[in-house]
């Protein structure tokens, strides 16, 4: 045998040990175990909270997938996430550099989430970093919000997030934010402030995060009742619920913008006042998202 021939025989060998090597992991895979292990560690990281997976698969990419991912309340069993799948995967080349890129994909409903994040090996072994993408997402899908705000946000959410410092506390996060959310509702049931809900067709928010302090720098809303533009910040804090508001709320109204107004709220004579003189109405707000104070100008 020629040094050719001996040189395609050792590509065989080598190939077909790969693929044998690759069949092993494959099949394998201790699916059972790397579920318990996933809901034991996020269990222990996050008390609150109750995570349990379907299905935990190693994909033909030797990406994980989960079918589905559940996050519930730990006492209360109040189901807050439920995504059909969810799929991760590191990306070979970033490890050689000891920082980790892994990549989740994530549906929910009939959206998706792709999130990308650092896991640094040196230092400090906590996620610091994260750009997430959202596309049609449906947000009465998911509970979170009030869990953190005690209030229900309902549209359909696209756009990006980028956050830096989740090492550190609330504020001292650096980050980027351009959201649209279309269907927008804003229910204030939960809150002593006169209103029933918001509601608009679509809702555009722009800003950046610096030490911790979210400034508004495009927070646009149209709707049949009302268009409303925001401008302010809002400074961070641990638990979300007690962030500073600080909040100028423009609206010009339509002519069923009373209408939001219980006839028994003292916000509606206020308003009624106004609108008999102009349709634009400006409102400060303050307090902390859990608390909000509104004074009409």
């Amino acid at each position: 045998m020629n040094k050719y021939g001996k040189g395609i025989l050792i590509s065989v060998y080598i190939l077909t040990f790969l693929a044998s090597l690759y069949y092993f992991i494959l099949s394998s895979f201790p699916s059972k175990e790397m579920g318990s292990y996933l809901g034991k560690m996020i269990n222990e990281n996050f008390p609150k909270f109750r995570a349990s997976f379907g299905r935990v698969e190693l994909g033909p990419d030797l990406s994980l997938r989960i079918k589905p991912f559940i996050l519930k309340d730990q006492p209360l069993e109040k189901e807050y996430i439920r995504a059909k799948e969810v799929r991760a995967r590191i990306q070979p080349l970033s490890i050689l550099v000891l920082r980790p890129l892994v990549v989740l994909n994530g549906t929910i409903g009939s959206g998706y989430i792709f999130l990308r994040s650092e896991i640094p090996l040196r230092g400090s072994s906590s996620v610091d970093s994260f750009h997430a993408t959202f596309k049609e997402i449906d947000l009465s899908s998911s509970a979170l919000n009030e869990l953190f705000l005690d209030y229900k946000i309902k549209g359909i959410l696209s756009g990006d997030v980028q956050i830096k410092g989740l090492s550190r506390s609330l504020p001292g996060l650096e980050g980027k934010v351009d959201l649209k959310i279309r269907e927008f509702s804003l229910n204030f049931t939960k809150f002593n402030l006169g209103i029933r809900e918001v509601d608009l067709e679509q809702l555009e928010v722009t800003g950046t995060i610096t030490n911790g302090n979210f400034k508004a720098e495009t927070v646009k809303g149209k709707g049949k009742d009302l268009n409303l533009e925001v401008l302010g910040q809002i400074s961070l804090k641990e638990p979300v619920a007690n962030s500073d508001v600080n909040l100028n709320l423009n609206i010009i109204s339509g002519p069923k913008f009373l209408d939001k107004f219980p006839k028994e709220s003292p916000f509606r004579a206020i308003v009624e006042k106004r609108l008999k003189s102009s349709n634009r109405i400006s409102i400060k707000i303050t307090g902390t998202l859990k608390g909000l104070n509104w004074q009409i100008k």
